[in-house]
């Protein structure tokens, strides 16, 4: 699906947390900011970042939870009027890539469907 940026938006955090089936992670708080269904985390190594509550099978807030899947927290940063393309939504956010073939999550509440 293509969209069109309709409000800019920056990445809010770098570098970003990249996590694969089996990874343990601490869950730290859970958004409540207006994005429903993302949890901090972080990795044994103190890295941190948003990730999704359907990459955990279990997930205990302030404890260590094992993921399921494999995934990346990585955003786009993004400019009005940009013509992306979708490959992925949850959680009130697309998985896009920009005509530079660069690749992130862009939240929903900037993009539009292309004319």
């Amino acid at each position: 699906m293509r969209v069109r940026v309709q409000k800019d938006w920056t990445q809010s955090y770098h570098p970003a947390l990249k996590v694969a089936r089996g990874d343990r992670l601490r869950a730290i708080k859970k958004d409540d900011g207006g994005w429903q269904g993302w949890v901090w985390c972080t990795n044994e190594s103190g890295l941190s970042g948003w990730l999704p509550v359907q990459v955990f099978d279990t997930l205990r807030m302030g404890e260590t939870n094992c993921v399921t899947k494999d995934f990346d927290t990585k955003e786009l940063t993004v400019k009005a009027e940009e013509t992306l393309a979708i490959t992925d939504r949850l959680n009130d956010w697309s998985w896009c890539e920009n005509e530079r073939g660069q690749k992130g999550w862009v939240p929903d509440n900037c993009l539009a469907l292309a004319q």
